[in-house]
């Protein structure tokens, strides 16, 4: 297995964290946005939908998960949301996504 010198970032046992509700193509979500100091970017997403256990609640839960790796190695909300799909008009096609446009509005 070859790796390529990136380190994931470590998180202090305590972190600072915001969360948000909102809704989604009818679907009803809550985000909770992790930090290790108050002016530090994001380093962790939590994400999940209002039926517990359902199949969209494992996928946004999963997705999240992803995200707060690819945050704990240095890639940015920015770049992310670059990546992830959107119609012809620019709009997310992903709860996932749409989280990723409210945090980047935040973060401004």
């Amino acid at each position: 297995m070859t790796t390529t010198g990136n380190v994931r970032q470590t998180l202090p046992n305590r972190r600072l964290a915001t969360t948000l509700e909102f809704d989604f193509d009818g679907m009803h979500f809550t985000a909770t946005l992790g930090r290790h100091r108050p002016d530090a970017p994001p380093t962790e997403l939590f994400l999940n939908n209002a039926y517990l256990g359902s199949v969209m609640d494992s996928i946004v839960h999963d997705a999240a998960i992803a995200v707060s790796f690819a945050l704990q190695y240095g890639v940015t909300i920015a770049e992310l949301r670059l990546a992830m799909t959107r119609d012809s008009e620019g709009r997310p096609l992903s709860p996932i996504n749409y989280v990723l446009d409210l945090i980047d509005r935040e973060e401004k």
